[in-house]
């Protein structure tokens, strides 16, 4: 069984390009919230200036909800996780983490109603079942997982969603479950 080791990316860079350097914090700083403008901002320069790919930004996304979840939630505290993911590059980065959350002994289980269209969430997919992480997609299956989970983390939707949730994603669905959401930047 693997323990996540917790550090920042940046780490060992020689030099962080300019675009960049307004994002960088050292290890000791509190974690900086930014608004969806600014996320998207941290995307396209992590992309352009940084020559970063969206599959490693993903890589790194989901290592990093990996660990917060290890940090938050250690699986003393329960192992049965409950990832619901969507289509998008948020759900891509749950995909992510729960490949990383088998790894440190977990036991996810990934609620994808609506897929991916890219390669890359087929090739995540893949991943999971390879390590045989359940990838559910009937609501009545999400509805009979959630007595059974310990934590749920939601990462149905990135910094750019403005919708409402469907009923059986609503806070009165998942009321007495410990609640993750990752809005994380890519």
């Amino acid at each position: 069984m693997l323990r996540p080791v917790l550090s920042l990316f940046t780490r060992g860079f020689p030099s962080i390009p300019a675009p960049l350097r307004s994002y960088h914090r050292s290890a000791k700083m509190a974690l900086k919230a930014i608004n969806s403008k600014d996320a998207a901002s941290l995307d396209q320069d992590l992309m352009e200036a940084g020559g970063f790919s969206l599959d490693q930004l993903m890589e790194l996304a989901g290592l990093s909800v990996s660990q917060a979840v290890y940090r938050v939630h250690p699986p003393s505290a329960g192992k049965n996780l409950l990832v619901i993911c969507g289509p998008g590059n948020n759900g891509g980065d749950g995909l992510v983490a729960a490949r990383h959350l088998a790894h440190y002994g977990y036991k996810p289980t990934v609620y994808y109603p609506k897929e991916g269209k890219k390669e890359l969430y087929a090739r995540l997919k893949t991943q999971l079942s390879a390590l045989s992480v359940p990838v559910i997609s009937n609501p009545s299956d999400f509805q009979s997982a959630i007595p059974n989970t310990s934590l749920i983390i939601d990462a149905i939707f990135g910094f750019s969603f403005g919708g409402p949730l469907r009923d059986s994603l609503s806070r009165d669905n998942l009321r007495n479950r410990e609640l993750l959401h990752t809005r994380v930047s890519r």
